[in-house]
């Protein structure tokens, strides 16, 4: 049975209060660092208090929170071992002040909840990790599994064909495949669109699945489609474990290829399938797919991934990020500030301790400091010195000296929007994708038109062969075919897609020469290879229909296809 980690949180009632007293007091010691730069005792100090964390969290065995404090150890330990002025400090005081307001965080929501999920903890970890450029940890490592590779390809609902027989045949049409899924996965690596780049590795793993029959390695593209799919179905974020995990399926994509002949029948990773599994168990899909595979491996666990999202609005706020939760809490605490100072320029008011406000804007600076905002921090502080020692002199804010504290706290606000605004571009919460329409001309509704009306073809033509098929091979079903293609491409070179209305024309023209009429029934390999050129088009004019193309990788690939079936140097007119 797979499960999430949860965690025995009954202990960290007990401790918690001197938990935090020890954080607010490293995070004193380390905004006391970014003041004097190089002064490294400092940092030992605070490397000590962390140890002490890290000491007591192993003894309460919160799982994800020790992996958190030990993060932040590592990148301390890194900037005490390096030349600080060869050292990007800042983005690694950023990434620990990050990790600090996480871990917070968590054990808030942990003694709210009564419960403690660790895979809570995955983004922030992993985002101290991209800081040294190490590898990031995947969601296994947050997730128990109890499951068996063993299980018969027989027992499962899947229509395998038998072993194939010529592994030499199995790697020359493995690689268009391969480069389909090469190109999907580019896509997704470049968050444009995402969806239709997934149904294209899709396809490439099914292909390969059925090239591969009842083998070893059929296991792993079968798992892997399943991934696939729930990343599509879910709308999952593509994290960077994730991107990882994909790139790690192109390399066994690539060992099939080019690899020793065991490689089709070697003992897959059992590693990469937990990897797979783990991420297909976080799906809520309900497609036939992954509720086999689920079953299959015995996974089913208690949060699916949106659940996990709505648990991390809990911990974090209601927009899902730490960072906009705290940098809202910020600009309230300056709004503050300034309404008490204006009162005391405009004479209305005057202040009994400048302290007090003194005191507010030092506790902003450090927390600026652990967002990384060091320039804000030091202007800010600067300014809490001045009105610090206001108090001292009983006197009225004049007109000027507000004026430079109203300027260093616009500073601050304008370093604190910038940084809203990187968040909620990469919050990977945010799995609404925008696709608005945007006013078109006539001429740009032509083109939509006939976009649509080419893809509604292509539709028809796919449901034509697949009826083909199915009548074994009854040439009724595509007598239409290649004069409809033909008109499809007639419209997409009023277009100026030339390449596309030359794919279109070259599938034509193996209709209606290489299928009708034919003496002997094709390869149902030759026709799943035409139906991948007349969906690679397809997948193309899709993205056209909401302007945001798909790029020209997706047209190799339909090149590909065609090439295959003979076609590829073959010019047929129009």
């Amino acid at each position: 049975m797979g499960k999430l980690v949860i965690d025995n949180i009954s202990s960290l009632n007990l401790v918690k209060e001197e938990i935090q007293l020890t954080l607010d007091e490293a995070t004193k010691l380390l905004d006391s660092f970014v003041q004097g730069q190089k002064d490294k005792s400092l940092l030992e100090d605070t490397l000590k208090l962390f140890s002490q964390v890290h000491g007591v969290l192993s003894l309460i065995g919160l799982k994800g929170a020790i992996i958190l404090i030990g993060e932040i150890e590592y990148l301390l330990r890194e900037i005490l071992e390096n030349e600080l002025d060869k050292t990007p400090v800042e983005k690694r005081i950023f990434a620990i002040g990050n990790g600090m307001i996480n871990l917070s965080h968590y054990m808030e929501y942990v003694q709210v909840k009564d419960r403690s999920v660790p895979l809570l903890l995955m983004n922030p970890i992993n985002e101290m990790r991209k800081v040294t450029k190490r590898v990031p940890l995947p969601e296994s490592s947050f997730v128990q599994l109890d499951y068996k590779l063993d299980c018969e390809l027989e027992a499962i609902e899947m229509e395998f064909p038998e072993t194939p027989s010529d592994i030499n045949d199995v790697r020359k049409k493995s690689r268009r495949f391969r480069h389909m899924y090469q190109v999907g996965m580019l896509g997704v690596f470049t968050d444009n669109q995402v969806k239709l780049h997934l149904k294209l590795m899709e396809r490439a793993l099914t292909g390969v699945l059925k090239l591969c029959g009842r083998t070893n390695i059929a296991k792993l593209w079968w798992t892997s489609k399943g991934l696939i799919q729930s990343m599509s179905e879910s709308d999952m974020p593509i994290n960077d474990a994730r991107k990882l995990l994909l790139g790690k399926i192109d390399r066994e994509l690539k060992q099939l290829v080019y690899g020793r002949k065991e490689s089709i029948d070697a003992e897959v990773s059992q590693s990469l399938i937990k990897h797979i599994m783990c991420i297909v168990g976080l799906s809520a899909s309900d497609a036939r797919l992954i509720k086999q595979l689920k079953d299959t491996f015995k996974i089913h666990f208690s949060f699916n991934e949106e659940q996990l999202v709505e648990e991390l609005k809990v911990m974090n706020g209601p927009d899902g990020s730490v960072i906009l939760t705290v940098t809202n809490a910020i600009t309230e605490e300056l709004t503050q500030v300034k309404d008490q100072l204006d009162l005391v320029a405009r004479g209305v008011s005057v202040v009994q301790s400048y302290s007090d406000i003194s005191r507010v804007m030092v506790k902003i600076t450090q927390t600026l400091v652990m967002l990384g905002l060091i320039d804000a921090a030091n202007v800010l502080r600067n300014q809490a010195e001045i009105v610090d020692a206001l108090s001292d002199e009983e006197k009225v804010l004049e007109v000027e000296e507000y004026s430079k504290i109203a300027d260093a706290i616009l500073f601050v606000e304008n370093g604190l929007f910038e940084l809203q605004r990187v968040s909620k571009v990469s919050n990977p919460l945010d799995l609404e994708q925008e696709n608005k329409d945007i006013s078109l001309s006539q001429l740009e509704e032509a083109r939509h038109m006939v976009v649509l009306e080419s893809r509604t073809g292509l539709s028809v033509a796919k449901r034509a062969i697949s009826s083909y098929v199915d009548s074994h091979c009854d040439d009724i079903h595509l007598n239409n075919l290649p004069g409809s293609l033909i008109t499809i491409a007639g419209g997409l070179n009023f277009l100026h897609l030339s390449r596309v209305a030359k794919v279109i024309k070259q599938c034509s023209h193996y209709i209606g020469h290489q299928l009708i009429g034919a003496s002997e029934r094709p390869e149902v390999y030759s026709l799943e290879t035409l139906a991948d050129a007349l969906s690679s088009v397809d997948y193309y004019l899709e993205s056209m229909e909401t302007n945001k193309p798909i790029g020209d990788g997706v047209l190799e690939v339909a090149e590909e296809s065609i090439a295959e079936l003979g076609l590829g140097e073959l010019e047929v007119g129009a």
